[in-house]
């Protein structure tokens, strides 16, 4: 069973660049890779003008950071979440 978790930027914690930098070219096909060759068995991204927000089950709990990393995301700039505080995250998003 994997590892549900989170990396975020928004205005609350970033520049207009950084969270442009965040952003995939192609967020349909960053999904799609993140699933095939990242590690994850699921994944989601949302982007707002506000914030980009990636979440991916994974076996490897830092199998995200590895795949933001690799497309150049400003992970210095990115809240990590894992575990239930993520789920809780999202949750929020929901309601």
């Amino acid at each position: 069973m994997g590892l549900l978790s989170s990396l975020s930027v928004s205005y609350k914690n970033a520049s207009i660049d950084l969270i442009e930098r965040a952003r995939p070219g192609d967020p349909d096909l960053a999904v799609r890779e993140l699933v095939s060759c990242g590690g994850a068995t699921e994944a989601m991204l949302l982007q707002t003008c506000n914030r980009v927000e990636l979440y991916a089950v994974a076996e490897d709990p830092g199998a995200l950071a590895a795949f933001a990393e690799a497309q150049c995301m400003p992970l210095y700039a990115m809240e990590r979440a894992e575990g239930d505080e993520c789920l809780r995250r999202l949750l929020r998003l929901a309601c």
